[in-house]
């Protein structure tokens, strides 16, 4: 299901974690962060790109500043929500079929699906997502398997008889 270009409801995808329900300010500057450090572990196995879009105005003072990353994350003016940006980003994109937008908001699906954009729930999205993890653990853990350990003689130059 690799798209050109995943655009993702950060807040909406990150209340469909389990365990997100009435997380304070704090926690979710912190889950917010993870879950970008999350996605951009997998930017080039899901898509080309990959965008989060949170609400600029639900949490106080500038966003923090990050290390580049694989990820674009947007924050939506104080007189913008997430949902406006996500879809005006929809409808002025050339190739919308190239596009999956990542929301469980009915009416956001439904509005730039009518341009011909792709849609998943922030669920389903969830389960790629750790299914794409866990595929990612399994080629670490074979690739480890498969490197013999260093053994004492391989630090030492070999002696010429």
């Amino acid at each position: 299901m690799k798209a050109q270009h995943v655009i993702v409801d950060g807040y909406n995808l990150l209340h469909h974690e389990p365990g997100s329900k009435g997380l304070a300010t704090s926690q979710l500057m912190v889950e917010r962060e993870k879950l970008i450090v999350r996605l951009s572990a997998v930017v080039g196995l899901l898509a080309e790109r990959i965008t989060v879009v949170f609400d600029g105005q639900d949490l106080p003072g500038e966003p923090p500043e990050r290390e580049l990353s694989a990820v674009e994350v947007i924050f939506s003016p104080v007189n913008q929500t997430a949902d406006t940006v996500i879809e005006r980003m929809a409808h002025r994109s050339a190739q919308p079929a190239g596009l999956l937008v990542v929301s469980s908001d009915h009416a956001e699906r439904n509005t730039v699906s009518a341009i011909g954009v792709r849609t998943t729930s922030c669920t389903d999205f969830l389960e790629l997502l750790r299914r794409t993890e866990a595929g990612l653990q399994r080629q670490a853990t074979a690739t480890h398997r498969r490197v013999p350990a260093p053994r004492l003689g391989d630090f030492f130059p070999k002696q010429m008889e």
